[in-house]
């Protein structure tokens, strides 16, 4: 066992950027904590475990709290609550499954994580990094299409005011013949009208009801015209996240009662199963990988993605910890004191996570947690170096 100054140093500061880490992607502590506490610090597997499911329900608590005050959120997922919902069942239960495999196969994750635990950390690293890199080339895409959508829209915009201006040249020609008329119409007394003058009148009325078929006319024509010229922008533009889309891949709208949504809700079904029982496994919140998945199958912004990962990493940890009071022997007066002491860290990178997380865009927030791995991966090495 490490000293208790060396302690706070290295797992005070993998706490603080842990806990950034978890209000923005909803990263839990476990990436940082345990590999970290176990080369450096010398914990046991069990205990840098616990220590990591109690930060990781603490903090959870919080961000969650901090993330439902963004209106970004609550307008986010106000059409999916259903949907959400019947998502938790399969967690719940692969959850379990993964609790059952957890005290038969931790010791050799135990061993794997004394030998390689720094390398794990040069691993997860390495796909943050390759998230911001893929996240830039997306996202340069998506502009690209949204630029041309609007080059479209003010084409279409020039070409209704041109009409516009036709239409009013038209209007302006048929007043100025409809007022001749009306003086025709309306001599004065002393004019004598005779059959030729009669003849020239009739002319003019015939005209000017002329004149105003051709005005109805036209007014049909620029207003179909108008119509569909809408219509081409609205179809042509690409559609923000939202309103009648639920998963941006497949354009499906939310209609619960389709085939496709069905298969789809199966898929998911398995893969927050299989989330589940992977976190049950290591016992830890897979959060990170739920954002994702929000973000990119449903087009949810990050903030909402982080939102629901640590709604449903806050399940998974519960059940976790619900686990380890029952079933394990852990000296919990001995961790009490190091708990206590990454409390403090881990709750001010939570509450500076979540003032970032609204500054930062998705880009730069993968680069910078993967920043924080490189920087742990460094911390394992120095740690290693000791022994």
């Amino acid at each position: 066992m490490r000293s208790f100054k060396v302690f706070c140093l290295i797992l005070g500061s993998s706490a603080f950027f842990s806990g950034m880490g978890l209000t923005m992607v909803a990263l839990t502590h476990w990436k940082l904590i345990v590999p970290l506490s176990i080369v450096i610090s010398g914990f046991g597997i069990y205990e840098a475990i616990f220590m990591s499911v109690a930060l990781d329900l603490l903090c959870c608590c919080i961000s969650l709290f901090l993330l439902w005050k963004n209106s970004q959120v609550k307008e986010g997922i106000k059409n999916d609550h259903k949907f959400l919902v019947l998502l938790v069942l399969p967690l719940i239960v692969g959850t379990i499954c993964g609790l059952m495999l957890f005290q038969q196969y931790i010791e050799a994750v135990e061993k794997r994580l004394r030998k390689n635990g720094s390398y794990i950390l040069m691993f997860f690293a390495i796909i943050f990094f390759a998230k911001g890199i893929r996240y830039r080339r997306n996202h340069k895409k998506k502009q690209k299409k949204k630029d041309q959508g609007k080059k479209e829209k003010i084409a279409s915009d020039l070409m209704l005011q041109k009409d516009d201006l036709e239409l009013k040249k038209i209007e302006t020609n048929n007043t100025k013949s409809m007022k001749k008329t009306k003086m025709i119409n309306n001599p004065d007394k002393s004019f004598q009208i005779d059959h030729n003058e009669i003849g020239d009148t009739a002319e003019l009325s015939s005209s000017e009801e002329d004149n105003s078929i051709h005005k109805d006319k036209n007014e049909d024509l620029g207003q179909k015209e108008k119509s569909e010229s809408t219509l081409n922008v609205q179809t042509k533009i690409p559609k923000e996240h939202g309103e009648d889309q639920l998963f941006g891949p497949f354009k499906l709208k939310r209609d619960y009662n389709s085939s496709k949504f069905k298969i789809l809700l199966g898929f998911f079904g398995v893969a927050f199963f299989a989330s589940g029982m992977f976190g049950g496994f290591l016992s830890f919140g897979p959060g990170l990988f739920l954002s994702i998945l929000f973000i990119v199958f449903f087009d949810y912004r990050p903030l909402v993605g982080s939102f629901l990962g640590n709604s449903y990493m806050f399940i998974i940890e519960f059940i976790c910890l619900i686990f380890f009071f029952i079933f394990l022997t852990i000296d919990y007066s001995f961790l009490i004191k190091y708990l206590l002491t990454l409390v403090p860290f881990s709750i001010c990178g939570t509450l500076f996570g979540a003032y970032i997380g609204t500054k930062f865009d998705t880009e730069k927030i993968f680069y910078f947690v993967s920043l924080v791995f490189w920087v742990g991966f460094g911390l394992a090495l120095g740690g290693e170096s000791l022994h």
